[in-house]
């Protein structure tokens, strides 16, 4: 019983630190403790993809103000 609740721990963790909110990590986890990988690897990949959505619009924003920088630095703003 010790071993379930430490990975069930760890897994709220994990979730936690990959940006879920404490309800949306619990029902994963209690969707995984019941045995519905499938709806639980849906959401985890429905979160990656928002995740990464993110990550590329904040790269956009990186380019757009290395390009200011470097126009400052040339002199051309």
């Amino acid at each position: 019983m010790a071993d379930f609740r430490d990975r069930s721990a760890m897994l709220l963790e994990e979730l936690l630190d990959s940006g879920f909110r404490v309800e949306d990590a619990e029902r994963l986890r209690d969707l995984l403790t019941v045995g519905c990988r499938n709806s639980a690897i849906e959401e985890l990949k429905e979160k990656r993809e928002s995740l990464l959505r993110s990550l590329h619009e904040k790269e956009s924003s990186i380019d757009c103000i290395d390009s200011v920088l470097y126009k400052i630095r040339r002199g051309e703003l």
